[in-house]
């Protein structure tokens, strides 16, 4: 699945919401989540972040991943979204673990907190632009 085809996040009433940013080869720290930038390893503080969901995105019986948004606020008070996915069998669940763990279940929406109990988001989208068409409302839900 390519997360890259939409640059946007949509706003629940059709216009274009928060620019998406993809996270390339994302590793969960203790000071936030590392990413690459061209050639440079970069970091994603988690006092940045404002708000994380995750969901399944795919058809379950066949290919499928597990998508993380996450509402990030630059020191210019900016909102985009960081993007990402993980195999749901293999990294999503300590990948959720530990973002619940650094974030606290105040910053995190109901999927991702069942993603790090349970294993499953209690999410499915068929599409990418499915999820994305839900995200915004996720990711502003309090």
């Amino acid at each position: 699945m390519d997360l890259t085809d939409s640059p946007l996040t949509p706003d629940s009433d059709g216009s274009a919401g928060h620019p998406v940013r993809f996270l390339t080869t994302p590793a969960v720290s203790r000071r936030g989540i590392e990413h690459h930038v061209e050639e440079d390893r970069v970091l994603l503080p988690w006092d940045c972040v404002v708000r994380g969901i995750a969901a399944m995105v795919g058809e379950p019986e066949g290919v499928c991943t597990i998508v993380f948004d996450l509402l990030v606020e630059d020191p210019d008070s900016q909102r985009s979204v960081c993007r990402f996915d993980a195999d749901p069998c293999e990294d999503a669940i300590p990948i959720a673990v530990a973002i619940v763990d650094h974030l606290g279940s105040e910053r995190c929406g109901a999927s991702l907190l069942a993603m790090a109990k349970e294993g499953s988001t209690g999410l499915w989208y068929p599409d990418l632009e499915s999820f994305e068409a839900a995200s915004v409302g996720l990711l502003r839900k309090r």
